[in-house]
């Protein structure tokens, strides 16, 4: 078990959207960390990334779970900081095939100090700085 988990947005999305592929594993791996007490992050990005979708298609029933779900998990709802785009940008220096969002997303994990990055992008295998979570790995 962990002890902070941050969400990146696809777990999120395959979850809300109720995923035929990742939704159960997604609710698996929430449900049997929260049992144990540990909390849940994501950044201020994952607003911008899932949210955009559901409210330009009109699904107010998404944007209400989305919220819901960051009620009832009390995620923590990282903001961008100066330290935290600086992380970003040695990320992305280090890792020369990371996305700007994606820099943000990790730099956010690491200054909030999460134990573990779930996600479902094969791309970030290459990152040292934090355990990755692998959906498609589950």
């Amino acid at each position: 078990m962990f002890s902070k988990i941050y969400l990146d947005t696809a777990p999120i999305i395959y979850f809300l959207e109720n995923n035929s592929l990742y939704a159960e594993k997604v609710q698996s791996v929430i449900q049997e960390n929260a049992a144990f007490g540990c909390e849940f992050a994501t950044s201020v990005v994952t607003n911008i990334e899932y949210l955009s979708k559901p409210m330009i298609e009109g699904k107010d029933d998404l944007v209400y779970a989305f919220n819901t779900l960051k009620k009832i998990l009390n995620i923590e709802s990282i903001e961008l900081t100066e330290k935290i785009s600086m992380i970003a940008v040695n990320l992305r220096t280090k890792y020369k095939n990371i996305k700007p969002l994606d820099s943000i997303h990790l730099a956010s994990a690491i200054s909030a100090g999460c134990d573990v990055f779930f996600t479902n992008d094969k791309q970030l295998k290459q990152v040292s700085e934090l355990n990755i979570l692998y959906l498609s790995d589950l």
